[in-house]
């Protein structure tokens, strides 16, 4: 049982070794980042609602609000 631990901690480090290492070799080579759309140019949005409300444990309504993808809606006509 003693080597089992043994190997999970150590591939666990190897992970997040490697993870650190990627990560700065990213924030090294990453582009610099010019945004194509100031603030003032996004189109206004409005969240549509998340349909939590007939679930009745708060458990159903959490992972409903947790797991679901929330969807927007253009409140405007905007081209791109």
């Amino acid at each position: 049982m003693g080597v089992i631990v043994y190997l999970l901690g150590s591939l666990a480090v190897l992970l997040l070794v490697v993870y650190a290492v990627l990560y700065v070799l990213y924030r090294l080579n990453r582009p610099a980042h010019s945004p194509s759309l100031s603030i003032g140019q996004m189109p206004a949005m409005k969240p549509e609602p998340i349909a939590s409300g007939e679930k009745i444990p708060f458990l159903d309504k959490l992972l409903t609000m947790i797991f679901t993808v929330r969807r927007w809606s253009l409140q405007e006509h905007w081209r791109f």
